[in-house]
């Protein structure tokens, strides 16, 4: 068994390397960085700036490729396979790792802080004393459920809100524009 197994590590050892380095990412970067975003803030960013994102980064690669090739002095198939793949590669990396890409612009969301912000929510529903809708009083059609008050606050309770009771919360404006805050 042993002498089979270590000429399989041998020769497969950067795809081996590649599975665990995508599953530390996938299970637990990916997880950890979702905790400081609430999910409307997570959903506006998917459909707003991430497929800007996605085009600008997949055009610089494609111009890199393609200037490299032209630099090479390739001939023509060769520098329209390059076209192909770098495209590829693009939508691989673009739009079949959406999450993982998320993720990481989440986190370099993060690592500066340009303003603070107060946010109030008031709460306009409440049902079984532990499902509710909170308005915030400043934005009109800016919502927040109880599973963005639990990600906030933890495990607090939330049976004791009435309707009419305002939340606060204190989000940090980063390098993208996207509100995060740090859980209390």
């Amino acid at each position: 068994m042993k002498n089979k197994l270590l000429p399989f590590i041998f020769k497969y050892k950067y795809f081996l390397i590649y599975i665990v380095f995508f599953g530390f990412v996938s299970f637990l970067f990916n997880s950890k960085q979702k905790e400081y975003y609430l999910e409307k803030d997570i959903q506006s960013f998917k459909e707003n700036l991430y497929p800007r994102i996605a085009l600008f980064s997949s055009g610089i690669l494609i111009c890199i490729m393609l200037t490299i090739g032209f630099l090479k002095k390739l001939k023509f198939k060769q520098i329209l396979n390059l076209f192909i793949s770098g495209s590829f590669i693009c939508f691989m990396i673009f739009f079949l790792m959406q999450n993982t890409v998320t993720c990481l612009c989440l986190f370099i969301n993060r690592l500066d802080t340009k303003k603070e912000i107060n946010n109030s929510y008031k709460t306009i529903y409440i049902s079984d004393n532990k499902y509710f809708t909170a308005e915030n009083t400043t934005q009109p059609k800016d919502f927040i459920n109880e599973s963005d008050y639990y990600k906030y606050f933890g495990l607090k309770d939330a049976s004791k809100l009435k309707n009419g009771d305002i939340i606060k919360l204190k989000f940090k404006q980063g390098l993208l524009n996207m509100n995060y805050f740090i859980a209390e």
